[in-house]
C-alpha cells in the first residue's frame, strides 16, 4: 500500500487539488487551492466539515461525469480509447498488471463496473476521511487498506481501458482494412474474370488465326511442291536454248535456201536471156537462108534469062553458080548447125528449167516445212518463255506469301509468348490472393475466438500460417474449375466476415442497451 494518495476533484467555487495522507504524522493534510490559484494548508479538525461539503459535491459532480462519460463511450464503440477528461483523477505509482487478452464483445459493460467500483471507492473514502476527522483510528487503516485496493483496481482499469482502447483501435483499422480488401477483392475478381474472358476469346481467335494460317501455308507448300523444281528449271532453260539454237540454225538455213533460190532465179534468167539472144541470132539466121534462098532464086532466074538472052558467057554464071553454091551451102551448114545447136541449147535449156523447176519446188516445200517448223519453234518458244516468266512469278508470289505467312506466324507465337507471361502473372496474382485470403481468414478465426472469449491459437497469433503449399497448387494449376474453387472460398470468406460484423454489430446494441439501463438505474 503506497503511503501517499492524491486525489484531485472539481468544483465550482473552489479546487482540492491535494489529499495527502502520511503515515508517518497519522493526521491527514489537506491542501485548497482557491479561485486565485492559492494554496493554503488546513488541519482535519478546522475544516472537516468544509472538506466534507467538497467531497460530497465532487462525488456528485463525478456521477454526472460518469453518465457524460458513458453515453459518450457507448456512442462511439470503436475509440473507447479516445475519452473525455473524468472529473477525479487519482493518481498512483504502482506497478503494471500482467498483460491479458482482453473481450471484445464487452467493452462498455467494463466501464460500467469501473464506475460503479469507482463511486463505491469514493464513497468509503469520503466515508473513511469522516471517520478520520472524527479520530476514529480502525477506520482509517481500513479506508487505507480498500484504498490500497481501490488503487489496484484503477490501475488496473486504467490498463484495461488502454488494451480495451487499442483492441478497440485495431478492430476499426481491421474493419476498414477487411472493408478496403473487400472492395479491391470484388474489382480484382471481376477485372481478372474479364481479363480472363479477355485472354481466353484472344487466345481462341488466335488459334483460329494460327489454324488458318497453318492451312494457308500448307496450301502454299503444296503449290510449291507442285512447281518444278530447280533442276527442272534449268533442265527449261536448257531446253529452251536448245530450241532457240535450232530455230537459229534453221533461220540460217532458211536464208541460205532463200540465197540458193535467188542464184537459181538470176541463172534462169541468166538462161533466158541467152535463150532470148539464141532466138534472135536463128531469127537473124533464118532471114539470112532466106535472104540466100532469095539471091538463088535470083539467079537462077537471072540464069534463064540469060540463057534466054545468050548475052553473058558460061564461065561467068558458072562461076557466079559456084560461089553462089558453095555461099548457099556455107550458109545451111551454119544454119543446120546453128539449128542444131539451138535444139541442144533449147534441150538443155528445158531439161535445165524442169529440174530447177523441180529443185524449187523442192526447196520451196522444204523452205515451207522449215518456215512451220520455225513457227511451231517460235510458239513453243513463246510459250516456253511465257511459262517461265509465270513460273517466276508464281515462286516470287509463293515466296512472298511465305515471307508474310511466316512473319504472322512469328507474330502470334510472339502474342503467345505475351499471353503466357500474361498468363503467369495473373497466376502469381491468384497466388498471392489466396495468401491474402487465408491470412483474412485466419484473421477472423481470431478475432471470433476473442469476441467468443475463447483462448485465440497463439501459433497464428503470432505468425500467420504459411501457405507455400497453397500457392505452389495455384502455381501449378490455374484451370476453370481451380479459378471457380477460389472465387467460391472468396465468396465464403465475405459470407463469414459478414457474420462477424452482425455479431459484433448486435453485441453493441446489446451493450449499449445495458449502459442506457445502468445510467438510468
Amino acid at each position: 500500500m503506497n503511503p501517499n494518495t492524491t486525489i484531485t476533484s472539481t468544483t465550482p467555487s473552489r479546487t482540492l487539488s491535494w489529499v495527502r495522507l502520511r503515515r508517518s504524522n497519522q493526521e491527514p493534510v489537506i491542501q485548497t487551492t482557491m479561485g486565485d490559484g492559492r494554496r493554503r494548508p488546513s488541519t482535519a479538525l478546522g475544516e472537516g466539515e468544509a472538506v466534507g461539503r467538497e467531497i460530497t459535491g465532487t462525488l456528485s459532480h463525478i456521477h454526472h461525469g460518469t453518465q457524460y462519460s458513458s453515453a459518450n463511450l457507448s456512442s462511439s464503440p470503436y475509440l473507447l480509447h479516445v475519452r473525455p477528461p473524468s472529473s477525479t483523477q487519482i493518481h498512483c505509482p504502482l506497478p503494471s498488471p500482467p498483460h491479458t487478452a482482453p473481450n471484445l464483445c464487452y467493452p462498455a459493460q467494463y466501464s460500467s463496473e469501473f464506475h460503479t467500483l469507482e463511486l463505491d471507492s469514493l464513497r468509503q473514502q469520503v466515508q473513511e476521511i469522516k471517520n478520520q476527522l472524527a479520530g476514529d483510528v480502525t477506520g482509517r487503516q481500513e479506508y487505507q487498506k480498500l484504498l490500497a485496493e481501490y488503487q489496484i483496481i484503477l490501475a488496473e482499469k486504467s490498463h484495461l481501458q488502454e488494451t480495451l482502447g487499442s483492441t478497440e483501435y485495431s478492430l476499426q483499422q481491421l474493419q476498414v482494412a477487411y472493408n478496403d480488401l473487400q472492395k479491391d477483392s470484388a474489382a480484382c475478381e471481376q477485372l481478372y474474370s474479364l481479363k480472363l474472358s479477355k485472354a481466353e476469346e484472344r487466345t481462341t481467335k488466335e488459334i483460329e488465326e494460327k489454324k488458318i494460317a497453318w492451312e494457308r501455308l500448307a496450301k502454299l507448300q503444296q503449290y510449291i511442291n507442285k512447281l518444278p523444281t530447280e533442276e527442272e528449271h534449268q533442265n527449261l532453260q536448257d531446253d529452251l536454248e536448245v530450241q532457240s539454237e535450232d530455230n537459229e540454225r534453221l533461220l540460217a538455213k532458211v536464208d541460205h535456201l532463200a540465197y540458193q533460190l535467188k542464184r537459181e532465179r538470176e541463172h534462169e534468167k541468166e538462161q533466158a536471156a541467152t535463150i532470148e539472144t539464141q532466138r534472135k541470132e536463128k531469127d537473124d539466121l533464118l532471114l539470112k537462108l532466106n535472104l540466100a534462098e532469095n539471091i538463088l532464086n535470083e539467079l537462077e532466074s537471072h540464069r534463064d534469062a540469060t540463057t534466054e538472052d545468050g548475052e553473058q558467057s558460061m564461065e561467068e554464071l558458072l562461076w557466079i553458080l559456084e560461089q553462089t553454091r558453095k555461099e548457099l551451102d556455107a550458109a545451111k551448114k551454119l544454119v543446120n548447125y546453128r539449128k542444131v545447136m539451138l535444139e541442144e541449147q533449147a534441150t538443155n535449156h528445158d531439161k535445165i528449167q524442169q529440174e530447177e523447176f523441180e529443185q524449187r519446188e523442192k526447196l520451196e516445200e522444204k523452205v515451207k516445212v522449215l518456215e512451220w517448223t520455225v513457227v511451231q519453234h517460235k510458239e513453243l518458244e513463246d510459250k516456253l518463255r511465257y511459262k517461265l516468266k509465270r513460273t517466276g512469278e508464281n515462286l516470287r508470289e509463293a515466296e512472298e506469301k511465305l515471307t508474310k505467312a511466316e512473319e504472322r506466324l512469328e507474330a502470334a507465337m510472339g502474342e503467345v509468348t505475351s499471353q503466357q507471361e500474361i498468363a503467369k502473372l495473373v497466376a502469381a496474382l491468384m497466388s498471392v490472393l489466396q495468401t491474402a485470403i487465408n491470412q483474412l481468414r485466419d484473421l477472423v478465426d481470431i478475432s471470433q475466438q476473442i469476441s467468443q472469449g475463447q483462448t485465440p491459437d497463439i501459433t497464428v497469433l503470432l505468425n500467420f500460417t504459411n501457405f507455400t503449399d497453397a500457392q505452389d497448387e495455384v502455381n501449378s494449376d490455374l484451370s476453370r474449375e481451380t479459378l471457380s474453387a477460389q472465387l467460391k472460398e472468396v465468396k465464403h470468406m465475405i459470407s463469414r466476415l459478414d457474420a462477424v460484423r452482425l455479431q459484433l454489430q448486435d453485441k453493441h446494441a446489446e451493450q449499449l442497451a445495458k449502459d442506457v439501463t445502468c445510467t438510468q438505474m
